[in-house]
């Protein structure tokens, strides 16, 4: 999503666009604070700032639009596991358990410790959700999925596009389209991966690492995904275990088609 926004903006696919440093993720730290401001203090265009930060620690501005994208947390923790590896610090190493499966059930039964960076526990995923989806009715609150963007990614972006008030022509929905799939955006880690050519990664492309969902299901048992089940079951509702691993788009109080990542654009 934050790939896409950049050339919507723009309303262009221009290769010296780099979302990953123009887009700051300040919650990672990789850049002082000062300097942080005074690159978006500069920015002249529609500016948007990604964060993995719940809302209880975001401000609110009725003015901005806030694109939420949640994936199955099942998902995110190979996800989180591939990072941990590409890193060059040793920031996030509690994440590479050796054993992968004692790994996971240390995320499913680990509790959320607020303001911990990127809490390693399905509790926090779920937490991020809740503290965004206790405000939905909000007609700036855009909530979306990973699995939304793989099934159509055009549509999504589509969506995305209309939640910001913008009406890329055909052609533009085609080139941004093509630009932000998953091989394109590997082949130009360079140019997408957030810090790219900052030393945050061994290899900036890595940080695209499969793009695939459901790589659990070859690694965990039933007794794994009991466990993690259970733990769930007891911090949400069913239909909001559903949303949370399984997607649906909500774009302006409207389904598209049926949880983290925060995006705020201003």
């Amino acid at each position: 999503m934050l790939f896409a926004q950049r050339f919507l903006i723009f309303g262009r696919v221009d290769p010296d666009i780099e979302p990953g440093n123009i887009s700051p993720w300040s919650d990672n730290k990789s850049r002082a604070l000062d300097e942080l401001h005074a690159m978006l203090a500069a920015q002249t265009h529609r500016r948007f700032i990604k964060t993995h930060t719940p809302l209880d620690g975001v401000p609110y501005f009725p003015q901005c639009t806030y694109l939420i994208v949640h994936r199955d947390p099942r998902d995110t923790y190979f996800f989180m596991r591939n990072h941990a590896a590409n890193m060059q610090s040793e920031q996030l190493l509690d994440r590479l358990i050796a054993n992968v499966r004692e790994g996971f059930l240390e995320l499913a039964t680990r509790s959320y410790a607020p303001g911990e960076f990127d809490n390693f526990a399905a509790a926090a995923n779920v937490h991020h959700y809740q503290s965004y989806k206790r405000f939905e009715d909000l007609a700036n609150f855009h909530f979306s999925h990973y699995a939304n963007l793989k099934q159509d990614l055009r549509g999504s972006i589509a969506a995305m596009a209309a939640a910001l008030g913008l009406s890329p022509s055909h052609k533009l929905l085609d080139e941004v389209t093509a630009a932000v799939g998953f091989d394109a955006m590997k082949a130009n880690a360079r140019k997408f991966a957030p810090n790219a050519g900052r030393g945050v990664w061994k290899d900036d492309s890595q940080f695209f690492n499969k793009g695939q969902s459901q790589q659990w299901r070859t690694v965990l048992n039933d007794e794994d995904l009991a466990i993690y089940d259970s733990r769930l079951a007891e911090l949400l509702p069913k239909a909001d275990i559903a949303w949370l691993q399984n997607g649906e788009s909500r774009f302006n109080g409207s389904l598209l088609s049926r949880s983290g990542r925060g995006y705020r654009n201003c």
